[in-house]
């Protein structure tokens, strides 16, 4: 038996891996930005593509899922046999997405804007929050995330990432500040689901493709409501990976009254076809019924009178029934 876990790599990765010989990466347990659940999430380096000055390599974020079989599978490679059926199957994943909860916890509850800080100084104070709230929490993966968090607010991606959900100024050429910012961070998940819609990713969706074919989104004339659909979908997918406040203000900022008309439209016509198939089914009467009551009363005394029948038979010197079984003499 072998232990190794198979796994779906990014490209970049792969790459990584020919070239080197390992992955240059580790992995991090962090709290999904959900369910806020302790999840494995992959780190590596690859090669700067960019021009900035003294930039030789850049950090990359993935998210690591198992897609585990309902009962206990086993993979065969080459002569060797597997033992974990398990598949890792490993995304690219835009670290705005783990930092936008990390800001939430420092964020002000008032709805004010709150101060600006510097980036170690606003981590500091997240993870401070965190602890807090976890500080009578024994759980082995929990002291993991703790650890983790730290290492992950360490990392270039999540540092250039505070750029996308937070206001900034540059007090200087070495002190820059931030502070988060609710609109921003609204309009730059707002430029992700409209990317997502407009990619053919959807179409590869059979769940999505069917469910616009269902609602009649796919017949002519439809377009414009198709449209709207597709950003419903993909604001649906986004918002698996915001908290619940956040995915509420993203969809709220699209306008899907159109696409809720429609739905609510079939909802009527299905509701009409349903009755209307309902009024068509025979109709039971209190005659039927007295009917099938008398069939089940005569079939239950016909099967009593029968047994009262057998309890009357003489069965004086006939033999018992496991006499026919006992071994012969």
């Amino acid at each position: 038996m072998n232990s190794a876990t198979l796994a779906i790599l990014p490209s970049s990765v792969l790459e990584t891996l020919s070239e080197k010989g390992h992955p240059d990466g580790s992995f991090l347990k962090l709290l999904h930005p959900r369910t806020r659940l302790p999840c494995l999430f992959l780190v590596w380096s690859e090669p700067n593509t960019g021009t900035a000055e003294g930039a030789t390599s850049r950090t990359k974020f993935a998210e690591v899922q198992a897609v585990s079989p309902a009962q206990g599978r086993s993979w065969f490679m080459d002569e060797e046999v597997v033992e974990d059926g398990r598949l890792l199957v490993i995304s690219p994943m835009d670290p705005a997405f783990l930092l936008l909860p990390i800001l939430l916890l420092v964020s002000p509850k008032d709805g004010s804007l709150g101060n600006f800080r510097p980036a170690d100084q606003l981590f500091d104070a997240a993870i401070l929050q965190l602890e807090k709230e976890n500080q009578d929490e024994e759980d082995v993966d929990m002291q993991s995330v703790l650890k983790d968090t730290r290492t992950f607010c360490d990392l270039e991606c999540s540092q250039s990432a505070l750029s996308a959900l937070c206001d900034r100024k540059d007090i200087t050429e070495d002190i820059v500040v931030y502070r988060f910012s609710e609109a921003k961070t609204t309009d730059y998940m707002k430029q992700k689901v409209s990317r997502l819609a407009a990619h053919s990713v959807l179409d590869d969706s059979k769940t999505i493709t069917r469910s616009f074919a269902r609602e009649g989104l796919t017949d002519d004339g439809k377009e414009d409501i198709l449209k709207i659909a597709r950003l419903d979908a993909a604001c649906n997918l986004i918002g698996q990976y915001l908290p619940t406040s956040q995915r509420h203000l993203l969809r709220a900022s699209f306008n899907f009254t159109a696409l809720d008309t429609h739905r609510a439209e079939l909802e009527k016509v299905e509701a009409a076809r349903t009755a209307a198939a309902e009024a068509t089914l025979p109709q039971k009467n209190s005659k039927g019924s007295a009917k099938v009551d008398s069939t089940l009363k005569k079939r239950k005394s016909s099967s009593s009178q029968g047994v009262e029948k057998l309890k009357k038979v003489n069965v004086n010197g006939m033999s018992k029934l496991d006499s026919f079984f006992k071994p012969k003499a």
